[in-house]
């Protein structure tokens, strides 16, 4: 039993590695993800806005270039804050399931902790029941004997 129980706990710890391993790889990934669909965003964008320019730039003012210019800071800058609130989210969900998952293990580990101590416990008990019946045999046999020796 002790050796199940050590066994299955050693699992449980490789599986939390593991989740611990495969969480910071998700959010490297996230990470990177948010980095890569921004540069694509912002390259898109831009080659958009040039396009509509080519034919018509002559006749663009300075001040209309000025507000494509500041309309596309906007746009990259609430890009960039909407992938991080939708990847901190993201994270903050995979923090918190981490955080459940550390919690079933701690309360999985105390409980075959305990199981293991309550097995210990009854195998010690029953190792004293049987000697006391052991010694209690060896007593009636010797009073037997000495009865049968004072017939």
């Amino acid at each position: 039993m002790k050796r199940s129980t050590s066994e299955r706990l050693t699992t449980l710890e490789t599986e939390l590695e593991h989740a611990l391993e495969s969480f910071e790889q998700q959010k490297a990934h996230e990470k990177q993800k948010v980095r890569e669909l921004t540069g694509r965003l912002n390259s898109a964008f831009q080659r958009t806005v040039k396009t509509h320019l080519e034919g018509t730039e002559e006749r663009l003012d300075n001040a209309y270039k000025q507000q494509v210019d500041s309309n596309l800071a906007t746009f990259s800058a609430d890009l960039d804050h909407a992938f991080e609130a939708v990847t901190s989210e993201r994270l903050t969900t995979l923090e918190t399931d981490l955080d459940h998952a550390l919690e079933s293990f701690e309360q999985q580990k105390a409980h075959e902790e305990e199981k293991e101590a309550v097995a210990q416990e009854y195998s010690e008990s029953q190792r004293r029941q049987q000697i006391t019946i052991a010694v209690l045999v060896i007593l009636v046999l010797l009073l037997l004997g000495i009865l049968l020796l004072n017939l």
